[in-house]
């Protein structure tokens, strides 16, 4: 699933559970919102998976006409993603970037 697929991209010291597909611990070093290092350990919610461009922003700039094949490739588009530390993330919101 794309979550498992940004936390492996995104995380150090990964360890997976049986079969190699969902992540169960790994170290986000420097994240990218607070500077910090966040461990991740699965059923924890300390890092979220970010969409760099947040949904209700594209939604409100021209996605509401899109088909819906089109929005569902930018919820999942990698380079639209990043795990992030869940506190600075959160407080972002869904606002655009230039406002947070």
């Amino acid at each position: 699933d794309t979550r498992n697929d940004v936390l492996k991209r995104d995380l150090k010291d990964v360890k997976f559970k049986t079969g190699d597909c969902v992540i169960a611990s790994g170290v986000l070093n420097d994240d990218p919102y607070s500077g910090d290092d966040v461990r991740f350990t699965r059923g924890a919610s300390k890092i979220d998976i970010d969409h760099l461009v947040s949904l209700s922003d594209a939604w409100q700039k021209g996605a509401s006409k899109w088909e819906p094949s089109k929005r569902i490739a930018l919820a999942n588009d990698p380079l639209n993603l990043l795990a992030v530390s869940a506190g600075p993330n959160r407080s972002k919101g869904d606002g655009d970037t230039a406002t947070w």
